[in-house]
This record gives structure tokens, C-alpha cells and sequence, in this order.
């Protein structure tokens, strides 16, 4: 019977043995890809969380063997201590071939410490034949394995079961299970086209290349797309698709077909493109339109775009941030095979610009931005890496400034007092409406966004810039933790509000010191 505690036959153990031996030196990419099975951390009670999720068997396309194999290699590890098991049903079926002989191989194979140590078996979303099957086998199943057995209706309960955080976990959940439950509880789906991609990463973020939170949605189109078959496809990105080939992808992907044909490179491109644009507004942010368009009347330099760029991305929330670098990285690749797919730096930038830099409601006055926007998109593809490293830019213009001469800063001040004067009359646009409203703030800001040389005067001004920069971090602070407030399971939500609470006790600190070394002169004149 099952959880039986006679021993395992020799002939089993030896077998178990035999697979585990030839598991080590086979490649399970094809089934480490899928959410089939997966070992996500432990529970609030020491215990090892196994996530079985029968549905992608199908998708995996490998023989039962080879699966054995590979769930061998991945449990054997942990067996040895206490764990518990969560058997999604989501979309599956026990009387298919694969997903039965699946199930009979590991229950035959496995020894008994796979069973002895199991503490729980979760059973999350099952259907009426899963419960009729359970309830005819009954007579077979031990009363000792039968307590070990719940059924989980919501995924809220089983985090409670398990005494672990829902906003970490959840991501391990793919979309196919998430969506069945929304379902099932009559709610609103969420929907891969059209949901803010901060919520994506929060709820369907995985590990790609060297980030972190990336949809899955997004790196099954990345990882299809870079496939070589694919990637040297000529005018990739021109490529258009038939409306039924469309909209079958389409709702292959929202329905989260596990099956999901990517293979079809018209409706693969043409659907990539249709997740991007589908965001409510630009991907670096609802102000990349109007910053761009002030960068355009302004007539801005190379370095002050590049400043300018980098304070867009850091206004984003943290999974956009990586996103958009994830993304840009992919279109660098894509370059890198210009020669086959003609899709340079410069093509890129004209398909994907609106991408980037598109406003929430159609405005006619991009038209006039096209070409400042096309640049834009050349300069952070071409090296991604100026959005993350303004500081460094500011550290080559200091650099910069120490060999300069005096006529060249002099042209500095002029051009510095022409953004000043422009960017009073454009207030509307600027990043800090509450520093604007002063003229040194303001000079403050231009000389920040500035990229020539600094002049002997300017330098003598270090001290009130040092001072507007606090302000302007304070306000950046706020801004960040009124989003973080927003959102309550994002899992960046308790990391901002520390790094707050840092900066402000730091300058509680800072005013502490002020007002000692205030009242120490005080004290010898009292006594005088």
C-alpha cells in the first residue's frame, strides 16, 4: 500500500541507483525551462517545498524515463530531510498516457525514504475526477499516508499552510496556475498585454541571464527570439503577421497554454512587439515624452541627454529598471547579427523608440521628436550601461574640467544660462516643480544637467550645489516610497521603505550633531 513501511525490494534500490548515476551526466535544460518541478525553498517549519506541476509534462515533450531521471536528480538532494509536496492539478489530466505512466514510474522507483520523510502532500486546484479517482483508491492508501493528504482551494491559503510570505513565494506560481484560480473565483484574469509590467515582475518575476525579476512571458519571447534559426532572420522586426495566426498566439498566451507554438516567427515577433506596446505609456516612464520633448526645444547637448536618460531610469520602479536594461542587452544582441537580420543599432532605434518613449494619450507633437528619439534609443543600446552610471559621466565632466581654459568656461556660463531661462518658461515639464521656483535651485539644476566645462566662478559655488543635490535626493526618496506604498505585495516594497528610513535617520543624526556642538559654544559664555 502507499506509505507502506515494508522495505523496498534490492531490485528497486538498485534501479533507483542505476538513474540517479545516469542522471548526473545528462542535459535536462529542456525540462529545467519548464515549471514541472521545482524545489522553491522551505517552509515556515524547517521543511523542504517541492512544486510538482503536472500540466507541463506535455509540454516538455521528454519520454517518462528521462523525466524520472530528472526528478530523481532533483529531489534525491533533499528526500533525505523533511518535505512537503504541492501537486498543482491545474489543467491536468490523470487518465492522459504521459501524465500516468509519469506518475506509476515515480511511485514504483522511488524508495521509501521518499515517502518516509514526506511531512504533506498539498493537493492545489483539484478538479471532480482528481477528488473521484482518490476516493476509489482509497481502500488501497494507508490512513497514515490519507492524513498526510489537504486539498487547497486558493493559493492564499497555502502560503497561511505553510506559514511563508506570499509576496515571495507567489512568482514560483507560474501564470497558467495563477489564472485558473482567478478563474475558478470568478474574478478579472490578469492578462499578459495590458498589465503594468511592475506587476508581472512582482507576480511572474524569474531569473534571466543576471537579473532577477523578469516575467516569464517575456523571457519565453527573449529566449525564442535569440534562437538562431530565428535570430538570423532578414528584417526580423519588419516582419508581419496574419490576423489568425495573431490572435491564436495571442490567446495561446493568455490562456497560458503550456503548448504555446512559438515557432511561427511573423506571429512571435509580431506578438513581442504587441506586449511592449501595450503598456499604458513609454517603458522608461509616463514623464521619457515630455523630458524628451524639453530636450528638443533646448537644443541639449550629447552629455546632458545622457543625464537626462539616467534620471528617467532611476524614477522607475525597480523591476521596469530591469527590464529595460534585459531589454536593451537583447536588441545589442540582435545588432551583433546586423549582417544577416539587418536589424543595426540605427533600425532598432526607429522600430522601438515609441516603445520607450511614448506618451500615455497620442500627442501630435511627437512627430517633432522622432529624430531626438531615435538618437536616444542609439545611445542606450549602444552602451546600456550610461543609465545606471550618471555619476561617473558627472566624474569625466569634473575630469574634463581641470583642463579646460578659460574662454571655453565662459562659454559654459552662457549656455548654462540659456537652459536656466528656457527651463523657467517650460516649469511644466521639469522634474522638480518645488525647486524651480527659486533661481538658485534652478541654476542649480541646469549646472547639474550641463555637460561642459565648469568655470572658476561656478566652482566657488560647490557648497549651495551640494546643498540643492540633498534636497533633490530627499524629494527623489519621497517619491519612491509614496510608489512603494502603493503596491502592497511588491517584493521591493520593505527594501525601499528601509533604504527611507536610513536616509532620514541619517539626517536626524546629522541635526543632532548640529545642535550639540551649538549648545557646547553656548555653555562657556553662560559661564562667563
Amino acid at each position: 500500500m502507499l506509505d507502506s513501511d515494508a522495505e523496498v525490494p534490492q531490485e528497486v534500490l538498485a534501479e533507483y541507483e542505476k538513474l540517479l548515476k545516469r542522471s548526473y551526466t545528462e542535459n535536462f535544460d529542456d525540462l529545467y525551462k519548464t515549471d514541472l518541478l521545482k524545489v522553491i525553498g522551505k517552509d515556515g517549519y524547517g521543511s523542504h517545498i517541492v512544486l510538482l506541476i503536472p500540466c507541463f509534462i506535455v509540454a516538455a515533450g521528454a519520454d517518462p524515463e528521462k523525466t524520472l531521471r530528472y526528478a530523481i536528480l532533483t529531489l534525491d538532494p533533499i528526500v533525505k530531510e523533511n518535505y512537503v509536496l504541492i501537486l498543482c492539478e491545474t489543467h491536468t489530466n490523470w487518465l492522459t498516457d504521459a501524465v500516468y505512466a509519469y506518475a506509476k514510474q515515480w511511485y514504483d522507483t522511488l524508495p521509501r525514504k521518499y515517502k518516509k520523510n514526506l511531512k504533506n502532500l498539498y493537493l492545489v486546484h483539484s478538479g471532480f475526477l482528481s477528488k473521484t479517482l482518490l476516493t476509489i483508491v482509497t481502500p488501497f492508501i494507508s490512513p497514515k499516508f490519507w492524513k498526510k493528504v489537504e486539498y487547497i482551494e486558493k493559493l492564499e491559503d497555502l502560503f497561511l499552510k505553510l506559514n511563508i510570505k506570499a509576496s515571495k513565494y507567489l512568482k514560483y506560481f507560474p501564470y497558467i496556475v495563477q489564472r485558473n484560480e482567478e478563474v475558478m473565483l470568478g474574478g478579472q484574469p490578469i492578462s499578459p498585454f495590458g498589465a503594468d509590467l511592475e506587476i508581472l515582475c512582482q507576480r511572474f518575476g524569474k531569473k534571466y541571464l543576471h537579473f532577477k525579476h523578469i516575467p516569464s512571458i517575456l523571457i519565453d519571447f527573449l529566449t525564442h527570439l535569440k534562437k538562431p534559426e530565428i535570430i538570423n532572420t532578414k528584417d526580423l522586426f519588419n516582419l508581419q503577421a496574419d490576423a489568425a495566426t495573431l490572435y491564436g498566439i495571442v490567446g495561446d498566451i493568455e490562456y497560458g497554454e503550456p503548448t504555446t507554438d512559438f515557432n511561427n516567427i511573423p506571429s512571435l515577433v509580431c506578438s513581442f512587439k504587441l506586449f511592449l506596446n501595450t503598456q499604458k505609456h513609454g517603458l522608461l516612464g509616463k514623464d521619457a515624452f515630455s523630458r524628451l520633448h524639453y530636450l528638443k526645444s533646448t537644443s541639449a547637448s550629447d552629455k546632458v541627454i545622457k543625464l537626462n536618460l539616467s534620471k528617467l531610469y532611476e524614477k522607475l520602479s525597480q523591476g521596469i529598471k530591469q527590464c529595460v536594461l534585459c531589454l536593451l542587452h537583447f536588441f545589442k544582441t540582435i545588432s551583433e547579427h546586423a549582417s544577416e537580420n539587418n536589424m543595426t543599432i540605427l533600425a532598432l532605434s526607429k522600430i522601438f523608440a515609441p516603445t520607450f518613449f511614448r506618451s500615455k494619450t497620442p500627442n501630435a507633437i511627437f512627430t517633432e521628436c522622432i529624430s531626438l528619439a531615435n538618437k536616444c534609443m542609439q545611445m542606450i543600446i549602444q552602451n546600456p550601461d550610461i543609465l545606471m552610471n550618471p555619476e561617473n559621466k558627472s566624474d569625466e565632466s569634473k575630469s574634463d574640467d581641470s583642463k579646460s581654459d578659460d574662454s571655453k568656461s565662459e562659454e559654459c556660463k552662457d549656455e548654462n544660462n540659456k537652459i536656466n531661462n528656457e527651463s523657467d518658461e517650460d516649469s511644466n515639464e521639469s522634474y522638480s516643480s518645488k525647486e524651480s521656483s527659486s533661481k538658485p535651485s534652478s541654476l542649480d539644476q541646469t549646472s547639474e544637467y550641463s555637460s561642459s566645462i565648469l568655470s572658476d566662478k561656478v566652482i566657488k559655488k560647490k557648497v549651495s550645489i551640494k546643498k540643492s543635490t540633498s534636497k533633490r535626493l530627499s524629494f527623489d526618496h519621497s517619491i519612491k516610497s509614496e510608489k512603494s506604498g502603493d503596491s502592497k505585495n511588491s517584493f521591493l516594497s520593505e527594501k525601499t521603505d528601509e533604504q527611507d528610513d536610513s536616509y532620514e535617520d541619517s539626517e536626524k543624526e546629522e541635526e543632532g550633531k548640529k545642535s550639540k556642538k551649538e549648545n557646547l559654544k553656548k555653555e562657556p559664555s553662560s559661564d562667563n
